[in-house]
């Protein structure tokens, strides 16, 4: 009787053992993803902190509309490549002191891009959002206006950026 209440208890203490150590191999897996989480993570802030206004403009378009300079979307309201509403032309216009822009150049891809980067020259600024802006501010300023920067619905908009931007075409 004792050698089996030996046996039972060295059994019991082996299963214990190796269930610690099994879940310190949980742990240990884990951990190691998290880890290769934080890193994919820290790459992708890095890529896109470097990204520049070329690139940042190819994934709005890309975003927007694919490039397709005849693209309308929001029920007719936007229009063009970068999907422009009439409201940021006047505003644009309002901010360069000239009627300098039309609804005829939200057709055209350069015209739609010097009206994004006015508008975004004047919203996207420290003074207005309180620290230097991001990529991300951007992004969302352009989706959602001036405030855009920190409006909840936007937050899917610039999601699909940074999967657009992650694309191997833009990399």
């Amino acid at each position: 009787m004792r050698d089996r209440i030996t046996f039972v208890l060295l059994a019991s203490v082996i299963v214990v053992i190796g269930c610690i150590a099994f879940r310190s191999e949980i742990e240990q897996t884990e951990l190691q993803a998290a880890e290769r989480a934080a890193a994919i993570t820290a790459e992708r802030e890095a890529r896109i902190s470097q990204m520049g206004w070329p690139l940042f403009m190819d994934v709005l378009t890309a975003i927007e509309s694919g490039g397709n300079v005849t693209a309308v979307g929001d029920g007719g309201q936007s229009v063009g490549p970068m999907q422009i509403q009439m409201g940021v032309v006047q505003d644009c216009n309002r901010l360069v002191g000239e009627q300098r822009y039309t609804a005829e150049d939200r057709t055209s891809l350069a015209r739609s891009r010097e009206m994004c980067r006015i508008y975004l020259d004047h919203y996207a600024v420290e003074r207005r959002i309180g620290r230097e802006p991001t990529w991300e501010d951007r992004a969302r300023i352009w989706n959602g206006g001036p405030n855009g920067w920190k409006k909840e619905c936007t937050e899917v908009y610039w999601a699909k950026f940074q999967l657009m931007r992650d694309h191997p075409r833009y990399n």
